[in-house]
């Protein structure tokens, strides 16, 4: 695709000049009742749909900066403002972290409901959408906006009620499993009697505008994951399924790599050689009807080799009260809810040795990027969008604009430590925790998955110190972990949920001595998600200071490089390696939008990796 600077400069001097107006027109809105000020706005633009109307979103902007600062604070700064007007233009921006990009986007909202239709905005996560809902809904309610906040355990009542707001806060998941569910319930409607009965009820019916923070990880590292909605196998089929997937196991655990089967390309995937073919065939399944089979046996099989060798506990799922729990790669989250597809599923719990549940039916399914193809306009933001922009440009024609920093960062990333083991990289960090601690500085040190967070966890308590860990299996709610990780001397391990929107909150004492300081374990195939982390010190102009942690025995390197014995190229092989995953990424995203492409239905046709 032929890239658009000139639209680019054209879009960020808009933007520029919107930002600028909007203070101007606060003095003519003093004193005046926001929400009259603001309908009257709305107005003028159902009035004007086919007319200049920059002026209006240049005093609906005005307005919402007045309602922010009537409920949350100060008046917006003029960054935020810039990146509201870039977002509600359907653009992208790249906006710091710890720039305010919940503001920024609340902005936004309000900028694009003053055209009279509605605004979801996307999050990466539902506690971040009840953060944020409860955070900007009281300052657009004084424009008289409605917000409302959508989530998966709300009634089918609630959830319509929730989509009639002018504003609607919710995961881009959330939103995108409803819209499957109206799907769903559209058909039925058509094969049960001819659709006669009582009126069809939907979710939701509009899809004007969404706003989507952290819109590179939600349209680009996540979509590679379709979304299927699925339902509960028959219960009666349970046993006999239990069965197989014991019998497939059985066999799966004397075939051996390189023999029988090699690692796939990507993901949890094997293939097999002519030899794991034949001695698969040769134990076939004991009493079981080939009827009773969902698909050939070899891949039971394949999935049972998967399960023990390719999916790790503690890294992609845990075992919580007896039941397999995916973690979502992107986020680090435990996604209770999901079930990976076709059988992988019941063939980690046969490896777990928990009980075996049904499998799910899958009823229809939908991409990200088909889904959010679906809106007639998209905007947001992100802190590391600018590495993003090609794919963003190209798959949804979104342009990214910089949104500079409101105060000079004081940021200092200083030199990447390299080590031969693992046990030398602890020994280290445990010495530079406590160097930093002992000045009053608190610690964030992120890691790549739960099993690494407590492995270091187990290790600095052995040393002496006392930490808090969030990885989503701690007893202590997110929140108050995060609340108190900015503390003096506060020693704080994470995954990737301490990474993007997580605002650390420093003392001015903590400021005085040199703010956070963030430790990244070990480096991640996407170098956004280190970025993301780095971002959690020295937000807007706060000193802070981070560091990176390699050995040779960290997976990325073990991975590229498992023969490498030179620390010293550690970081060439980390920088090669990012580049290589990234475009083995963007190939799968790439295939999955052709296939998604070529289907007319959202009804499920394939397999996919999870499902809900």
């Amino acid at each position: 695709m032929i890239r658009r600077p000139q639209q680019n400069l054209v879009a960020a001097s808009t933007a520029e000049r919107m930002a600028v107006a909007s203070a101007s027109y606060e003095k003519e809105f003093a004193g005046v009742p926001l929400a009259a000020a603001y309908e009257s706005l709305r107005l003028q633009s159902l009035r004007r749909k086919n007319s200049n109307t920059d002026a209006i979103h240049e005093r609906a902007l005005a307005l919402a900066c007045l309602a922010i600062q009537q409920e949350v604070g100060p008046v917006p700064y003029h960054v935020q403002r810039l990146a509201a007007a870039v977002m509600a233009m359907g653009n992208v921006a790249e906006m710091a972290t710890g720039e305010g990009k919940t503001i920024s986007v609340g902005l936004a909202a309000a900028m694009v409901a003053v055209r009279g239709g509605c605004v979801h905005v996307a999050t990466a996560n539902s506690y971040l959408a009840r953060r944020d809902c409860e955070l900007i809904g009281p300052a657009l309610a004084r424009l008289g906006l409605r917000t409302r906040l959508v989530e998966t355990a709300l009634s089918a009542k609630d959830k319509r009620h929730a989509y009639q707001a002018d504003v609607t806060y919710g995961t881009a998941d959330d939103f995108a499993f409803d819209f499957l569910r109206d799907v769903t319930a559209k058909r039925q409607r058509k094969l049960s009697a001819l659709g006669k009965g009582r009126p069809l009820e939907l979710l939701n019916r509009r899809r004007h505008f969404a706003l989507i923070d952290e819109i590179d990880h939600i349209l680009i590292d996540e979509a590679g994951t379709p979304l299927v909605l699925s339902n509960p196998g028959p219960p009666s089929a349970e046993e006999n399924a239990s069965q197989i997937f014991r019998q497939a196991d059985a066999v799966a655990a004397d075939l051996m790599e390189s023999i029988d089967w090699v690692p796939g390309r990507s993901g949890f995937a094997i293939q097999w050689t002519a030899a794991g073919l034949q001695r698969v065939a040769q134990h076939a399944p004991k009493g079981i009807e080939r009827s009773q089979l969902l698909r050939p046996w070899q891949e039971y099989v394949q999935h049972a080799v998967e399960a023990r060798q390719r999916v790790v506990r503690d890294i992609d799922y845990v075992v919580v009260d007896g039941k397999i729990q995916i973690i979502d790669p992107a986020t680090g989250r435990i996604q209770s809810d999901r079930q990976w597809q076709a059988g992988l599923h019941q063939a980690v719990e046969v490896k777990e040795g928990v009980a075996v549940s049904a499998e799910l039916d899958a009823t229809a399914q939908i991409s990200r990027w088909r889904f959010f193809d679906l809106y007639q306009q998209l905007g947001g933001c992100s802190g590391t969008a600018l590495d993003a922009k090609d794919e963003l440009l190209d798959v949804y024609g979104l342009q990214t604009l910089n949104v500079p920093l409101r105060i000079p960062s004081r940021r200092q990333v200083l030199p990447t430590s390299l080590f031969h083991s693992q046990q030398e990289k602890y020994e280290s960090i445990a010495i530079e925790i406590g160097q930093v601690i002992d000045s009053g500085r608190p610690v964030l040190l992120g890691t790549e998955s739960i099993r690494q967070s407590e492995e270091l966890a187990a290790f600095l308590r052995l040393v002496g110190y006392r930490l808090q860990v969030l990885n989503g299996i701690q007893d202590a709610e997110e929140a108050d972990i995060v609340a108190a990780a900015g503390d003096p001397g506060a020693i704080t391990i994470a995954t990737d949920l301490a990474g993007r929107g997580t605002d650390i909150k420093i003392s001015p004492a903590v400021e005085e001595a040199g703010g956070l300081h963030v430790i990244v374990v070990s480096p991640r195939k996407s170098p956004r998600l280190d970025r993301q982390l780095i971002g959690r010190a020295a937000r807007q102009g706060q000193p802070g200071t981070a560091r990176t942690f390699i050995c040779l025995e960290d997976s990325l390197v073990q991975e590229a490089a498992p023969a490498v014995r030179d620390p010293g190229s550690l970081p060439a092989i980390v920088r090669r390696a990012a580049r290589r995953a990234d475009k083995r990424a963007v190939a799968a995203r790439a295939s999955m939008a052709r296939r998604d492409m070529d289907h007319e239905s959202f009804f499920h046709s394939s397999n996919a990796e999870a499902s809900v």
